[in-house]
């Protein structure tokens, strides 16, 4: 009995290092499960043969017609005043 009454106080914080102990382990977050999870659409894009791409026809461009000349002596107009 002499030991309990010398101990008392060392017994009376008994339950308070349990209450820790319970705290610290109910603190501690548990650790997830990572999974990686793929988007098998983008692999399927990525797999799809594209489409041919269509050759617009060239556009022939008609040369302007050459400049008529009425009179084989005519003259350039005049440049404008300054």
């Amino acid at each position: 009995m002499y030991v309990l009454f010398r101990a008392r106080r060392l017994l009376g914080s008994v339950p308070a290092l349990i209450a820790l102990v319970l705290i610290a382990l109910g603190i501690q977050s548990q650790t997830l499960k990572v999974e990686p999870v793929y988007d098998e659409s983008a692999v399927e894009l990525a797999l799809v043969e594209p489409e041919p791409e269509v050759v617009p026809p060239p556009v022939v461009e008609q040369a302007p017609p050459p400049p008529v000349i009425e009179d084989e002596e005519a003259e350039p107009a005049p440049p404008p005043p300054p």
